[in-house]
């Protein structure tokens, strides 16, 4: 089991590259899981973004990320819970025995991101349908942008 020493050692400060490299081992066996529709089975990886933010909503989100609100493919179609999002992944995960400790481990870290919020990107019926990339993000201490994809 990963412990609640280890995370908050490896992840003070958050971005610090043995937090990232950390985070970025056990994000990769973990998968969506499906629970949003057609976003099921891909692989997480990690979002990071300097900025010097003091709050997130949907209009800084499309500017960081450099989306375009009026593409269909971009604009958020869905938000969520991301800390009962994570809830579910981490419990999907325990449920098949698989890499739940590493889940848990990501949902802790996540948890210190402040102003966390949940998208999915792309209307549905666009071109673009059958892939609506799902991020779970919020700011850092510093105000960076950070969370998972």
């Amino acid at each position: 089991m990963v412990s609640e020493e280890l995370i908050k050692k490896r992840t003070t400060p958050l971005l610090a590259a043995e937090a990232k490299s950390l985070l970025e081992k056990w994000l990769s066996p973990l998968i969506l899981t499906g629970q949003l529709g057609g976003e099921g089975d891909d692989t997480f990886t990690i979002v990071h973004l300097e900025s010097d933010l003091s709050s997130l909503n949907s209009e800084v989100f499309y500017k960081l990320m450099k989306l375009d609100p009026g593409d269909d493919n971009q604009v958020i179609s869905k938000t969520f819970d991301p800390v009962q999002f994570w809830s579910k992944v981490a419990s999907y995960h325990k449920r098949i025995g698989k890499n739940s400790d590493e889940a848990y481990a990501v949902g802790s870290v996540l948890k210190t991101l402040k102003e966390p919020m949940g998208v999915v990107l792309g209307k549905d019926g666009s071109p673009s349908d059958s892939k609506h990339p799902v991020y779970v993000v919020g700011l850092t201490a510093d105000g960076d942008l950070f969370g998972v994809r």
